[in-house]
């Protein structure tokens, strides 16, 4: 079943926020910039 045009934004709205999110926490030494992702479980814990 196809998405509708209102959850294609919010889903690309939600991906842009989550990588905004990830961003800040990089420049904040939160993490180190790396050719990795933490585990997604763990993350999205944080993300309230």
């Amino acid at each position: 079943m196809p998405l509708s045009a209102q959850q294609l934004a919010a889903q690309k709205n939600l991906s842009y926020v989550l990588a905004e999110k990830l961003a800040q926490r990089i420049l904040k030494g939160e993490y180190e910039p790396a050719p990795f992702c933490p585990v997604r479980l763990s993350w999205a814990s944080n993300l309230e």
